[in-house]
């Protein structure tokens, strides 16, 4: 007796909106988790700017005062890590400024390592990076060090290890969405650094010249070459650098000159010896002395007597035997 037991139309309009809802609500929700999980997911990989993107989108569909509040928490989350990765490339930005100037690379290098403080987990890629950098300027610092004492080859080597930790720091792949630049030397931290090589290599070369004439001197003056060796001194003494290389031209060039007084007194004596051959009185009458020229080439031989066998030395022992045969 009676309608059909079952909804009213109005009824059935009124579940099918409440159906709508609630899928609606699904919806809104599902999209909601999603974004924020995203957030998380980037925020755990270090993608910062994208963790912070996905919750603005998050932020659109919270309604509950829980989801906003846990939009809030992770957007904390996600600011402190963009904060910590701004501040890794602003050391990293100032570092480059330092090595641009070639100016303390020490400091340069005190700045990566506070950055590597701050990028702690060591399988992140800018960790590995940062690493690297700091090799790169601690090997930058030595080739410095030794260039300032003039050891050219050293610092060289040094300055090529510095641009190997830095080529080491350029393929490291960046983590997608870190923040900043990647962290590698640039153009013109690149350039500095290959000024440093090119100083190395001059110093490389100059001593290398230095060495070239000081043996050339050494040479000139082992063969009694003593004017020679003062011109091959003379230029070392223009490429000499360091204290110590000043001081061996020095010493050598103070050898050089006694050699070479000694042989200018060798041969005033023998230019003495001839006048004595030679003289004459003041009324043109010959007063030869060959007694006095025996005694001068005596004195003569007397300062070349330790370099016996020279053609010099010969030389004098026959001018004496001609002197005393001529007092016979």
């Amino acid at each position: 007796v009676g309608a059909k037991i079952e909804l009213s139309t109005p009824a059935k309009h009124k579940l099918d909106a409440c159906m709508q809802k609630a899928a609606a609500e699904i919806e809104r929700k599902t999209h909601f988790e999603k974004w924020l999980d995203s957030s998380k997911a980037n925020c755990t990989c270090r993608n910062a700017c994208k963790a912070l993107d996905d919750l603005a989108n998050a932020a659109k569909f919270a309604q509950s005062p829980a989801e906003k509040q846990r939009v809030v928490d992770q957007q904390e989350v996600a600011e402190t890590e963009k904060k910590r990765q701004e501040d890794v490339k602003d050391l990293h930005t100032q570092a480059l400024v330092i090595l641009r100037s070639e100016d303390d690379v020490g400091a340069a290098t005190s700045l990566y390592r506070q950055a590597l403080k701050l990028e702690v987990v060591s399988s992140m890629p800018e960790h590995r990076a940062l690493a690297h950098m700091v090799e790169a300027c601690a090997h930058w610092e030595d080739g410095d060090a030794l260039l300032v004492a003039w050891k050219g080859i050293e610092s060289k080597a040094a300055y090529t290890a510095a641009q190997a930790a830095a080529s080491q720091a350029s393929d490291v792949l960046g983590t997608p969405g870190y923040y900043g630049d990647k962290i590698q030397l640039d153009e013109d931290a690149e350039k500095a650094l290959n000024v440093c090589l090119r100083e190395a290599q001059d110093e490389i070369e100059r001593k290398a010249s230095f060495e070239d004439h000081m043996s050339a001197g050494q040479s000139h003056l082992d063969g009694s070459r003593a004017i020679a060796a003062l011109e091959e001194f003379g230029r070392a003494e223009e490429l000499a650098a360091s204290p110590e290389e000043k001081q061996r031209v020095v010493d050598q060039q103070e050898v050089a000159e006694t050699e070479k007084k000694r042989q200018e007194d060798v041969k005033d004596l023998h230019t003495q010896a001839l006048q004595k051959l030679v003289a004459t009185d003041a009324a043109g009458v010959s007063s030869l002395d060959p007694e006095s020229a025996v005694e001068l080439y005596s004195r003569a031989l007397d300062l070349e007597g330790p370099f016996g066998g020279r053609p010099e030395h010969d030389a004098l022992v026959a001018m004496r035997e001609l002197c005393r045969a001529w007092v016979s």
